[in-house]
């Protein structure tokens, strides 16, 4: 079987990282979305199917990094429950440790 170890401050500044990645993508989401909602009074006349375009791309992207910013999100709460799990299984082995130790 392999050897595998769980460095629970790696797994917390992982996932706080996601959740940075997350928030960043989540704000680029919402600067998509101005572009998308900017100028609607304006009469583009001959530019308007390029202006139509840009605000189809500029839905599109904001979709994408919604998307982006909701599953950084998720990695960050797996990780963080990962986390959690090992450090509560540390404690009871360490527990355990101690008792079998405080016996002898």
């Amino acid at each position: 079987m392999a050897d595998f170890q769980v460095d629970l401050n790696q797994l917390v500044t992982a996932s706080a990282a996601w959740g940075d990645a997350g928030d960043k993508l989540g704000q680029a989401a919402t600067r998509a979305q101005t572009i998308h909602d900017s100028h609607n009074e304006v009469v583009w006349g001959i530019f308007g199917p390029a202006w139509s375009t840009q605000v189809a791309a500029a839905a599109y992207l904001h979709d994408r990094l919604t998307e982006a910013s909701n599953e950084a999100h998720a990695i960050r709460d797996v990780l963080v429950h990962v986390a959690k799990v090992y450090g509560a299984h540390d404690q009871d082995f360490a527990e355990a440790i101690k008792k079998l130790q405080a016996g002898m």
